[in-house]
């Protein structure tokens, strides 16, 4: 089930349909194979929201932190510094 929301929040987001996709990467983010993937996918969802709602832009912050380490390290400083900015 989790890959299927993660693929639907990969298809939200690719329309720019970022709070659809945020709630999609929400529901997976429990029960993924790759909770990394998905807190990255999340993080980066949330830092399209906080264009609109600036509330986001802590969860996307923290998101990106989570992701310091590990395969994603480099496009997740990226989001970091964006967020910091």
């Amino acid at each position: 089930a989790a890959e299927g929301w993660l693929r639907k929040g990969d298809q939200a987001a690719l329309r720019g349909a970022w709070a659809e996709a945020a709630l999609w990467y929400e529901k997976a983010e429990l029960w993924a194979e790759d909770p990394g993937l998905v807190a990255f996918n999340l993080a980066t969802a949330r830092y399209h929201l906080a264009e609109s709602d600036p509330r986001e832009l802590a969860a996307a912050e923290a998101g990106f932190r989570a992701c310091l380490t590990g395969p994603r390290r480099g496009r997740a400083l990226l989001g970091l510094g964006c967020c910091l900015i």
